[in-house]
């Protein structure tokens, strides 16, 4: 008797748990296309790419200076008293720190608009999901990078970066 019953239920939990899981939707998408794909991000990754542009501009022409600075130091080395070549060249000297420093935080300042960029993307793209989710009964969406293999059929990437293209126009970073 309790053989039987143990049986049943059993039969009774394996049948309830499989249609249950026969509801359960799984899709993936490619987060890292969608960020280089999409409008929004294509327009922030161009003003990202133009402040980078003229920080190399700008560098490279102080560099340049420096440069010019100190080959006219240099020929003026057997000229000049030592005490005014080893101020000249302390001078000079404070100038390429002051320059690496201003490197420095350039580029401190480049990467943290883009982590706030990508932050910013990040988020609008949780919502979009969200939504997404709730209005196609989607249980679980992962990440390409996670997938070892899926059909191509679920992969939602096309359509997010569609409803993505839509909702968010312009990111904002400051």
């Amino acid at each position: 008797m309790k053989f039987k019953f143990l049986l049943l239920f059993l039969f009774g939990f394996l049948f309830i748990n499989n249609t249950a899981n026969a509801n359960i939707k799984i899709v993936y998408i490619d987060t890292s296309l969608l960020i280089q794909k999409s409008n929004a991000a294509i327009k922030i990754n161009k003003k990202l790419q133009g402040i980078h542009n003229a920080n190399i501009s700008k560098f490279t022409s102080i560099e340049k200076k420096l440069f010019e600075e100190r080959e006219d130091l240099l020929k003026q080395k057997k000229i000049i008293n030592k005490d005014d070549f080893k101020k000249k060249a302390l001078s000079l000297q404070k100038k390429i720190e002051n320059l690496n420093l201003e490197k420095k935080k350039a580029i401190t300042n480049l990467n943290t608009q883009k982590t706030k960029a990508e932050s910013v993307i990040r988020s609008q793209l949780k919502n979009i999901l969200d939504e997404y989710s709730k209005l196609n009964s989607i249980s679980l969406i992962i990440d390409k990078k996670n997938v070892v293999n899926g059909l191509s059929s679920l992969d939602i990437t096309t359509d997010i970066i569609k409803v993505f293209n839509d909702k968010v126009k312009k990111i904002n970073i400051k």
